[in-house]
């Protein structure tokens, strides 16, 4: 039998992901040209991989977009990507911590 605490962390959990999925859709509609990203913990990246600013300690890298006309992914690109990291932090502390060490992919259908 689960616990009432137990019960609760599960409800947290899908909500976050649920959370995560709106946002995740949001942003690859938003941004046709972004083909992924990962997000990592900025003290296991070597400083020159970083590609954008903390969001908790956290660091947007990999960014791939179509077509690449450059090494490296547009700056507004990755602060799009940064900022609905960001709110999705805000709105749930915990998610630092859920989307540490995580690559996110467009679905193609």
């Amino acid at each position: 039998m689960k616990t009432q605490a137990h019960k609760t962390e599960e409800r947290r959990q899908r909500r976050f992901e649920a959370d995560l999925e709106a946002t995740m859709k949001t942003l690859f509609r938003r941004l046709p040209t972004l083909c992924g990203f990962s997000v990592r913990d900025a003290a296991a990246l070597p400083r020159e991989r970083l590609a954008q600013g903390p969001a908790s300690g956290l660091f947007v890298t990999e960014v791939s977009v179509y077509p690449m006309r450059d090494l490296n992914a547009p700056p507004e690109l990755c602060n799009e990507i940064v900022t609905a990291l960001d709110d999705l932090i805000d709105e749930n502390p915990v998610a630092g911590e859920l989307l540490r060490e995580r690559t996110f992919a467009r679905v193609l259908h």
